[in-house]
């Protein structure tokens, strides 16, 4: 389900997808990241398409699109927030996607207050969930300019 996921947003246009990184490249992550988060980082080292960010192992940029590195998006996020028991793998300007390390679940929480605002028991489910939610938001948004295209003449 993943791949159809991420083929109908390559499909869409305008997404930064990093290359898959190296088994060998993993160890230098963080050393408490989740089997299933180094696994995406093995299809995808990086997302960003859409407003939607998942951090991969370094820095990459395309166009105007840009993908942060986990390393230091945690140290800043630990050092603003003081949570060492949360990894934050992505965000929207609004939301950040996190794992929770005690809880062991991916939660999306409001940027500013923390406050919880879905969980899931895998990071595939969550990217999931994002994915479907973004491209419905752009298919709406493309559906609702063609209807006003067409009531202006």
């Amino acid at each position: 389900m993943l791949t159809k996921v991420l083929e109908q947003v390559k499909e869409m246009g305008g997404a930064l997808i990093a290359p898959p990184l190296a088994k060998k490249d993993v160890k230098k992550l963080i050393s408490s990241l989740p089997e299933d988060y180094i696994q995406w980082l093995e299809t995808a080292d990086g997302l960003y398409w859409g407003g939607v960010e998942f951090f991969g192992s370094q820095v990459r940029k395309k166009d105007l699109c840009c993908i942060t590195d986990l390393a230091t998006q945690n140290k800043l996020y630990q050092a603003l927030s003081g949570k060492k028991d949360v990894i934050l793998v992505g965000k929207t300007d609004e939301e950040n996607f996190v794992y929770d390390t005690k809880k062991k679940r991916y939660e999306i929480r409001a940027e500013f207050s923390e406050e919880k605002i879905k969980s899931f028991s895998t990071f595939q489910k969550m990217l999931e969930y994002l994915l479907k939610e973004q491209i419905e938001v752009i298919q709406n948004y493309v559906a609702f300019g063609e209807e006003g295209a067409q009531t202006d003449k």
